[in-house]
């Protein structure tokens, strides 16, 4: 009977298991290193993407406040022309104001009565459709409180002027001579039509 020493075989195939063991550890770590090595670039290449998209959104952004700021200063430039457009608009509205204003002070002054004190405020909130143009405050002395009466209704006859409201009158001695101080407030009004303005200057 043949006997046959499988010893050597064995120990050949255990070194070429082992040798393929070692070799498919190599190819692991090897593919490892490689996919390792591709992911960090990946991940480079999508934060190169990333900062590049943020530098654009900066760039953006920066110009759009540019804009902004743009914007906000032509805004604030409209809202300074418009004033002073409304103010050059008040001012030549005020000029027959004021000149129809001395007349009427002038025209509606009895003679016991001088004035001390005018102010006038142009009413620059008015509607178009209101008469109404500026407030009048009037201080002054008459002779007596009938006086006042007397120059209360003359200017509740103007077309010009609206009914006054007398704020105070007070009643002095200047040794035999009585005075009364006064104060009114009244409001400098625009005539209905055109006729009415014809009117009261023809009747100047």
């Amino acid at each position: 009977m043949t006997r046959v020493n499988l010893l050597p075989w064995r120990a050949g195939e255990q070194r070429r298991r082992r040798q393929r063991f070692l070799l498919a550890l190599v190819l692991a770590f090897i593919i490892g290193i490689a996919i390792v090595y591709w992911a960090s670039l990946m991940v480079s290449s999508a934060v190169s993407a990333q900062e590049s998209r943020n530098d654009y959104l900066r760039h953006e952004v920066a110009k759009l406040n540019f804009k902004i700021r743009t914007i906000n200063h032509l805004k604030d430039a409209r809202k300074e022309l418009v004033h002073r457009m409304r103010v050059i608009q008040g001012l030549q509205q005020s000029r027959p104001l004021e000149v129809h204003l001395f007349e009427q002070l002038a025209t509606t002054v009895p003679s016991s009565v001088y004035l001390t004190s005018v102010v006038f405020r142009t009413n620059s909130n008015k509607r178009d459709e209101s008469r109404e143009v500026g407030t009048l405050s009037l201080k002054g002395v008459a002779d007596s409180p009938a006086g006042v009466s007397n120059y209360m209704r003359t200017m509740a006859g103007s077309p010009w002027l609206s009914v006054p409201q007398l704020e105070v009158v007070r009643t002095r001695s200047e040794g035999e001579t009585r005075r009364s101080d006064f104060s009114v407030t009244t409001r400098l009004l625009a005539p209905q039509n055109q006729d009415d303005k014809t009117g009261q200057e023809s009747g100047s």
